[in-house]
């Protein structure tokens, strides 16, 4: 009697164990947001995970196409689900690509990537305003002069 009770709780084990073993933890969320159009450059690329991460593997950051050296990605202090991916200094825009190898605490390797834009008000813009002003001064000056 005790083999016939034993035998479907040990089944039922054996099935629900590749279940668990293929969990892994996701992307909530990224900061920001991939395809994202910004005015000014963001300080981090911040990446929040479902459960907590072992390690940062690895990140890179490009911008238009050029690799940026020293980038060094880390779990933020006292949040082991969130990556904090740094950003250069300079340049402030462009076309930003940032990717990321973590390790979960299950030890399976994950990845993500973002890409986004930064491209402070159109030069054209700034342009139109500061020739206005410039035609202003003009005009004051010849009032003075008349």
């Amino acid at each position: 009697m005790t083999r016939r009770l034993c035998a479907p709780v040990l089944v039922a084990a054996v099935l629900a164990a590749p279940a668990a073993a293929t969990a892994h933890t996701t992307v909530e969320d990224v900061t920001p947001a991939d395809g994202a159009r910004l005015t000014t450059a963001p300080a981090a690329v911040v990446a929040r995970y479902a459960e907590p991460l072992a390690e940062v593997v690895e990140a890179a950051v490009a911008v238009d196409g050029a690799a940026v050296a020293g980038v060094r990605a880390r779990l933020a202090p006292g949040d082991a689900s969130t990556v904090r991916i740094p950003l250069p200094a300079s340049p402030r825009s462009g076309r930003f690509a940032v990717t990321w190898t973590v390790r979960g605490a299950d030890s399976h390797v994950l990845e993500g990537a973002v890409a986004f834009t930064v491209a402070p008000p159109a030069l054209r813009a700034d342009l139109r305003r500061i020739a206005a002003a410039l035609d202003d001064a003009a005009a004051a000056l010849r009032a003075i002069q008349t």
